[in-house]
């Protein structure tokens, strides 16, 4: 079985990209609407203008992924395409735009899951401390690892971008798990307390729900 060429991989991407993207938009309408009505009723503009930014950098980071796969695979007069070649240098600016853009969606979700949890523990600071220090800790590997990429004209480079995106994936699990299990645990030792005073549907339920909304 050959193996699964980075043009191929590219491509499939940006389709399942346009899919998810097409499939969110449908609700779209609808996500505004709750969040107007959540702001009348107090909310913070915190979480309106996360929605915005997620909302700006997924649809320019599906234009970029557009661009690139357009210039990996148009015919430019006599000249053949060569995808292979195109992907294969990422110190391209579409590239280290589209990364930065990425980059950026992962900080953002774990700037929400961090202050999601700070709340369900009633904003005690012992709590945050823990995700707040890994959060600042990927801010760091994130510029670090975008002003690698930016040089990223050698295989020696390329390798040290990849350790360096690698760790901050691995801290960006960390934070999530971390998380997670502090809102879940938070969920089950509340909903179990009140459960004789009224009818619920099930702890397991509602742990799994918010292990499902944590996801990313």
């Amino acid at each position: 079985m050959a193996d699964v060429t980075a043009s191929t991989s590219e491509l499939v991407g940006l389709w399942l990209q346009l899919l998810m993207t097409g499939a969110y938009l449908v609700y779209f309408t609808q996500c505004v609407t709750i969040l107007r009505r959540r702001m009348r009723d107090g909310v913070s503009f915190a979480l309106p203008i996360a929605c915005g930014v997620i909302f700006v950098v997924t649809l320019a980071d599906m234009v970029l992924a557009l661009c690139r796969a357009h210039q990996a695979f148009a015919v430019n007069g006599t000249r053949l395409p060569d995808p292979e070649a195109y992907y294969a240098n990422a110190s391209t600016p579409l590239c280290v735009t589209k990364n930065a853009l990425e980059t950026v969606m992962t900080l953002v979700s774990d700037m929400i899951i961090a202050y999601r949890t700070y709340l369900i523990w009633d904003v005690k600071p012992l709590v945050i401390l823990f995700p707040a220090g890994l959060l600042m800790t990927n801010v760091g590997l994130g510029v670090w690892f975008l002003w690698t990429l930016r040089r990223a004209d050698d295989p020696a480079t390329i390798a040290l971008v990849e350790t360096r995106m690698r760790y901050f994936f691995i801290l960006t699990l960390c934070l999530n798990l971390f998380c997670g299990g502090m809102i879940c645990w938070r969920i089950w030792t509340r909903s179990r307390g009140a459960a004789q005073y009224r009818q619920t549907e099930g702890l397991t339920r509602c742990v799994l729900e918010t292990i499902l909304q944590t996801g990313k």
